[in-house]
C-alpha cells in the first residue's frame, strides 16, 4: 500500500517516510519511477509497464543515472536469456545454473552516445561502403555478446540481492553499469597494474560463448553456503566492418593498422579452428568506449 495524503490526495511512492528513506539508503528506485522507465524502453512495445512491473522484483539506482532490475522468473525475456547463457556454454565442463537476470538501463548520456551517435555512424559507413547493402534491421551489424570481468574487493552486486551497485572505482562490474566499458582498463586489474597480455592488443573483448567469457569472470567469484557464484554481462556491440584473423593474436601496431581511424574496420574477430583459425572459442574485440553497452547482468552459479 502506498500513503495517501488525506489533505491533497497525493498518493506517495512508500506505505510511510521510514520505508521511503530505508529504500533510498538502498539505492532502490519507487515504483512509480519503474513504471516511467518501462514506458521508454523497448519492453513497452510488446507489454504494458504496468505488467512489466509486476516482473520486476527490486530496481536500484546507480550513481551515474542508470538502473538495474532484478527480473522475475516469470519476465518475458528471462527465458531466452537462460537459453544464450547455456547454448553459448561451450567448454567441456558442466553447464553452471543461472540464478538471477539483471536488466540494466544505461544512462541517457551513455546510450545516446551508442544509440545515436556510434552506432549511426557505422551504419552509414557500411551503406557506402559494402558490396551488398547490409539489412535494414541490423544496419550496423549489431550482436549480443557475453563480457566477464571483475567485482570490487568488497562488491558481491547482483549474487547478495539487497546489495545495490558500490561506488568502489576498482570495482569493473559497477563502472561498467554507470558508464560503460573504458578502454583504458583493458587488460588491468582493478589497483590499475596490468593483469594479462591481449591477443589482439588494448580493445574490449566479448565472445558469443558464455563459458569463454567466464574465463575473465573469475575475479567475480564469490562463495556462499549454496555454491560459488560469478556473474557476466550480455551486452549489445556493435561489430561494425569486421576484420577476421585467423591468428591467435596480432601485434598492437598491425591492429591499429586494420581498425579506425587508421583502417577501414570497426573490430577484429579472433577465428576459431572450426572456422580456419587458432581459436577453441570466438572472440570479438571493439576499440572505441561507444562500441557497446551492458544489457544484462547474469547471475550464476555452479551447479
Amino acid at each position: 500500500p502506498r500513503l495517501v495524503d488525506p489533505a491533497t490526495g497525493r498518493v506517495h511512492d512508500y506505505c510511510g517516510r521510514t520505508h521511503a528513506r530505508v529504500a533510498a539508503s538502498r539505492g532502490l528506485v519507487p515504483p512509480s519511477h519503474i513504471d516511467a522507465r518501462l514506458a521508454d524502453s523497448d519492453d513497452a512495445a510488446s507489454s504494458t509497464p504496468s505488467t512489466l512491473l509486476d516482473d520486476v522484483l527490486k530496481t536500484f539506482r546507480g550513481r551515474g543515472g542508470e538502473t538495474a532490475s532484478v527480473l522475475n522468473a516469470s519476465h518475458p525475456k528471462v527465458a531466452g536469456i537462460k537459453d544464450q547463457f547455456r547454448a553459448g556454454w561451450t567448454h567441456d565442463t558442466a553447464c553452471p545454473t543461472v540464478v538471477r537476470v539483471i536488466q540494466i538501463r544505461n544512462a541517457r548520456a551513455v546510450f545516446e552516445r551508442y544509440e545515436n551517435d556510434y552506432k549511426r555512424r557505422v551504419a552509414d559507413a557500411l551503406a557506402m561502403t559494402a558490396a551488398s547493402p547490409p539489412p535494414q534491421n541490423n544496419a550496423a551489424n549489431e550482436v549480443r555478446r557475453f563480457h566477464g570481468t571483475a567485482l570490487g574487493p568488497r562488491c558481491s552486486f547482483g549474487i547478495r540481492p539487497e546489495q545495490p551497485p558500490c561506488a568502489d572505482p576498482q570495482c569493473a562490474v559497477c563502472s561498467i553499469l554507470s558508464t560503460a566499458f573504458d578502454l583504458r582498463r583493458a587488460g588491468t586489474s582493478s589497483t590499475g597494474g596490468r593483469l594479462m597480455a591481449l591477443r589482439y592488443g588494448d580493445g574490449i573483448y566479448f565472445s558469443k560463448s558464455s563459458s569463454k567469457a567466464n574465463d575473465y569472470a573469475r575475479l567475480s567469484e564469490r562463495v556462499r553456503p549454496d555454491g560459488n557464484y560469478r556473474v557476466v554481462f550480455l551486452c549489445k556491440v556493435v561489430l561494425g566492418r569486421v576484420f577476421d584473423t585467423p591468428a591467435p593474436s596480432l601485434p598492437s601496431a598491425e591492429v591499429e593498422a586494420h581498425v579506425k581511424p587508421r583502417g577501414p574496420y570497426d573490430s577484429v574477430r579472433g577465428l576459431t579452428v572450426a572456422d580456419g583459425g587458432a581459436l577453441n572459442h570466438e572472440e570479438n574485440v571493439v576499440y572505441d568506449n561507444a562500441a557497446a553497452i551492458p544489457s544484462y547482468l547474469i547471475v550464476y552459479r555452479d551447479p
